[in-house]
Parts: C-alpha cells; structure tokens; sequence
C-alpha cells in the first residue's frame, strides 16, 4: 500500500515520517530540514502542494500522532511488565 505524500517540496511521505519520528525517539528530524530549507527558501509549496498551501501543519500532525503512538507503546509495556512483576 502506497503511503500518502505529506511534503510535496521534499517528497516526504506519511511513513517516511512515521519512521522518522519511531527511528529518532519522538524528534522529527524531516521537520527540522523542512524548517532549515523553508528558512533558505527553497520551499515551493504554493505551486508544489496542490491545495496551494503550505505543507508543515501536516508534518507535524503527523509526527505528533507518531508520538503519541510511541507513548501508547511504551504505556502498554510498562503495565504488561508491571503485571508479570518485571518492574
């Protein structure tokens, strides 16, 4: 299944971000280079995104669900280990 396209400069998909945010604990370095190169201006996002906006409310609802996934996890293996009595 193809993954939804998030940052039509850049190319960044759902899952690229997904991964990003799960192989960096929580920290979302593809929206760090989205800042760095919006900063350089070489974001094009009004003629590149086709609802002619900018793509980086996106990224970020994105990668805060990535977090909250992560959290989620990480919840549920501590009361899973709490309960076998590992902690």
């Amino acid at each position: 299944m193809e993954s939804k396209l998030i940052c039509y400069c850049f190319g960044y998909s759902e899952e690229d971000i997904n991964r990003d945010v799960r192989e960096n604990n929580g920290i979302s370095s593809i929206l760090e280079r989205i800042l760095n190169e919006r900063k350089k201006g070489t974001c094009n996002c009004k003629n590149n995104h086709p609802e002619g906006r900018r793509c980086l409310g996106d990224v970020c609802r994105v990668a805060d669900k990535a977090r909250k996934r992560m959290r989620n996890r990480f919840a549920e293996n501590e009361e899973q280990n709490y309960r076998a009595g590992n902690l």
